[in-house]
């Protein structure tokens, strides 16, 4: 059996909570285990599963016959890390470097040998900077979502919702991100003071999962005293949970290379009200609905009379787009074109 290595390049935090505080902890690691699972299901045998590179840590195996490094704007680029991806190519080890933000992208990899290397993106515009860049023959292999399976696996809407204090009959929103100038908390509290001028403020729970970035403590702190609604700022045990507990997800994030909140709202069957950034077209090209950050009307229309369909047609769109089988057929010509250029 063909043996492959799944990287994911990102140093490890001091952070207990990490498994708790929102999408940009949990996006990388799910990406990678989603990797892992579709090489599998392409006859590979994966004998690491996502394993970080790290200064000081164990470098990755050299006797395999494809590795795939999980690149993003949280990985090491130190010299410990440029001589761990060079003795997989020194060992003349096939290497895939998938780029889940381009930023770093040309400073640490524009030297390295383009033998045996692919470069992908995980959406589009990322692969339009990649080109210019210099990179060439940049693939794509977005990030991918299996939405037809449920995030939590026991129902414990009512005890998390107990936990927070809340009402039978309040509207939970749920905004499950770090909170930084790029999650816009500010966005999401201009929703909460429209909405409360259509609902009861008394009616309305606000939850961020946090944590909050440490540069935007001070903003933070103005920003709370003018939220309209009760509200809760603190992780969540199960992140699963916290979906299913909640009636709406805000995701207000004006920039994300791709948005992994959408899909796991889409799983959850949940309304999203989103953002504008740049990628988010990709997705409504696609046909999914969500809902928009200046008409809190038509959540509120939508939560009056919820149907099914909107989360049907968003779950069948989002697998027709980026459900595991058209992964699995992404990477294996990603593979292909590793191999042509072998």
């Amino acid at each position: 059996m063909v043996r492959a290595s799944v990287v994911a390049a990102r140093h490890h935090t001091t952070q207990p909570d990490l498994p708790n505080i929102g999408v940009g902890s949990r996006s990388l690691a799910s990406q990678a285990r989603a990797m892992v699972e579709s090489l599998q299901r392409l006859g590979f045998d994966v004998t690491e599963r996502c394993q970080p590179i790290v200064s000081g840590a164990t470098a990755p195996a050299t006797d395999v016959d494809l590795a795939i490094i999980e690149f993003d704007q949280t990985a090491p680029t130190d010299a410990r890390f440029m001589a761990e991806v060079s003795a997989l190519q020194s060992a003349g080890v096939p290497l895939i470097v998938r780029h889940h933000d381009v930023e770093k992208s040309s400073d640490v990899f524009s030297k390295l040998p383009s033998t045996s290397l692919v470069h992908a993106a995980i959406n589009l515009r990322s692969r339009r900077e990649l080109i210019a860049l210099g990179f060439c023959d940049v693939a794509l292999l977005p990030h991918t979502f299996d939405v037809k399976t449920e995030l939590a696996a026991t129902s414990t809407r009512q005890s998390v919702r107990d936990d927070l204090g809340i009402e039978a009959d309040a509207i939970l929103l749920l905004q499950p991100t770090r909170i930084s100038e790029r999650k816009n908390l500010a966005g999401s509290v201009r929703y909460l003071q429209l909405l409360a001028r259509i609902l009861p403020p008394e009616r309305l729970h606000f939850w961020a999962t946090g944590p909050v970035d440490p540069d935007f403590q001070d903003l933070f702190d103005k920003l709370v005293p003018h939220i309209p609604t009760q509200s809760t700022i603190r992780g969540a045990t199960n992140i699963g949970h916290a979906y299913e507990a909640c009636d709406a997800v805000l995701y207000p994030t004006t920039g994300e290379r791709f948005g992994a909140v959408i899909f796991e709202s889409i799983r959850a069957r949940r309304p999203c009200i989103a953002g504008s950034y740049p990628a988010l077209g990709e997705f409504q090209a696609q046909g999914i609905q969500l809902f928009t950050l200046d008409d809190p009307a038509e959540l509120v229309k939508f939560l009056a009379k919820p149907t099914p369909r909107l989360h049907d047609v968003n779950q069948r769109r989002a697998a027709l787009a980026f459900g595991p089988d058209v992964f699995d057929a992404a990477l294996r010509a990603t593979i292909g074109q590793l191999k042509a250029i072998a």
